[in-house]
């Protein structure tokens, strides 16, 4: 009984670790997305496509409004003084505890903070972006990604 209780503490921590770092590498491929393209003076279609899950051609068809949010993005962030944060770490701050992203999967989502205030979401599946930014957002509190075609 007792070597059955130790075997599953360690598994236990073997998945916690594991998980953890997931995170951290997530953290920073998100860190190096920002820094390589959101705070770079241009944006080059050959580059996003190593952060995004689209094709060169759909990066091509999107790239207006990629560049837009590319742009909203480096004017809120403007110091490399951001925060990245799993969906669980930004709920369990007071300042966002109310805060609904709507999405199925919450250990995609990873928020970007900067100076105590939420920016924008990034959602990663397959070790690629799927997407970095809300679409209109008509109630503050509840968040829709948005997603690209």
């Amino acid at each position: 009984m007792k070597n059955t209780h130790i075997f599953l503490v360690f598994i236990i921590n073997v998945i916690n670790i594991s998980c953890n770092s997931q995170n951290i590498n997530q953290k920073k491929f998100i860190s190096n997305f920002i820094n390589s393209i959101v705070l770079k003076d241009s944006v080059k279609v050959d580059e996003l496509s190593y952060f995004l899950q689209l094709d060169d051609n759909s990066i091509k068809d999107n790239f207006k409004v990629i560049k837009f949010n590319i742009e909203f993005l480096k004017t809120e962030l403007k110091a490399k003084n951001y925060t990245i944060l799993t969906y669980n770490e930004f709920k369990s701050r007071k300042e966002f505890n109310d805060y609904e992203i709507i999405y199925s999967d919450v250990n995609k989502i990873y928020c970007i903070v900067y100076n105590h205030k939420f920016i924008t979401l990034i959602i990663i599946d397959n070790n690629k972006i799927i997407s970095f930014f809300t679409g209109i957002v008509k109630n503050k509190k509840r968040i829709f990604p948005y997603y690209f075609k």
